[in-house]
């Protein structure tokens, strides 16, 4: 009996790998196209995983000053703006703005100047962005840091979520099915993120978007194996 349990004991533990290379074999045109094709879910699921930095990212901003521009107005930099805003550059540069000492003087002709404005703040109504390639400008978050923040929050969350859930189809139903679910209903919840019409909507989508993506690296990483 003695001799039984050594004799397993030593081929349990000693690996022949000449032998076992040779029977796997090296790399091949299989493994080149299994590594490629893997390669692409792996790239779009870095490209969707840090989107929402450059889609949340802050955008220079100022109060829109009715009495000088109209709502539509391009010009970011007028010549009297200066004038307008208060010389702090932090939050109150961005989320007021100076009074004019007599609006009764204005007209549709009127071009404001720079002395026309009092050191009296009030808080402002409307907002003018410098670019509106962001959801900051496209909902209108000026002035509300913690809107543009929670995105990367809820992202996070999302990828906490993701794991758990796309672990459990892993084990049960393999990894290529998880993979092949995974890139699916990202591209499907990240189509319809490109038609948000809310903040509130964004963030949902930007939720389950992540949820549905966050597991695809590991599920290729292990397939690749």
């Amino acid at each position: 009996m003695e001799r039984k349990e050594e004799h397993t004991f030593q081929g349990s533990a000693g690996v022949d790998t000449d032998r076992l290379m040779k029977e796997l074999g090296q790399v091949g045109r299989f493994h080149l196209i299994n590594y490629f094709l893997l390669s692409l879910p792996v790239f779009l699921a870095a490209v969707y995983g840090i989107n929402y930095v450059f889609l949340a990212a802050d955008v220079p901003y100022r109060c829109l000053i009715p009495e000088c521009e109209l709502s539509n107005s391009t010009e970011f930099k007028p010549s009297w703006i200066e004038g307008a805003l208060p010389p702090d550059s932090g939050r109150q540069q961005r989320c007021y703005r100076r009074l004019i000492a007599d609006q009764s003087s204005l007209d549709d002709q009127s071009v404001c100047q720079q002395e026309m404005f009092t050191d009296e703040l009030q808080p402002c109504e409307q907002w003018m962005y410098a670019s509106r390639d962001t959801i900051v400008a496209e909902f209108n978050l000026a002035c509300q840091e913690w809107k543009r923040t929670l995105v990367g929050t809820i992202h996070n969350i999302g990828m906490l979520v993701s794991l758990p859930i796309l672990g459990y189809i892993s084990d049960r139903w393999g990894r290529k099915r998880a993979l092949i679910l995974s890139c699916t209903l990202v591209g499907a919840i990240g189509s319809l993120k490109a038609f948000s019409i809310s903040y509130e909507m964004y963030v949902i989508v930007e939720f389950l978007e992540t949820v549905a993506g966050a597991s695809a690296f590991p599920a290729a990483y292990i397939l690749s194996k």
